[in-house]
């Protein structure tokens, strides 16, 4: 999985980035291994091309979806 993370080095100085762990906790653990003090830290939300073109919020209803499968996607 990769995470979002936002961590204080020694200096004071706050970082961003991704780092990639297989669960939260060995996130953190790779973050404390650099000397960073984890602030926040969450997984990436994957984002598919329809959210991308619609938003991340677009509903489509069953009618739609219907007619979308039934002319596009069996084909």
């Amino acid at each position: 999985m990769k995470f979002i993370y936002r961590a204080k080095d020694k200096q004071g100085n706050v970082r961003t980035g991704r780092v990639e762990a297989r669960s939260l906790d060995t996130a953190i653990s790779i973050l404390q291994g650099y000397d960073l003090i984890v602030l926040e830290i969450s997984p990436e939300k994957k984002i598919t091309i329809f959210d991308e073109i619609f938003g991340r919020k677009a509903r489509v209803s069953k009618k739609i979806w219907r007619f979308l499968c039934a002319n596009f996607l069996l084909y």
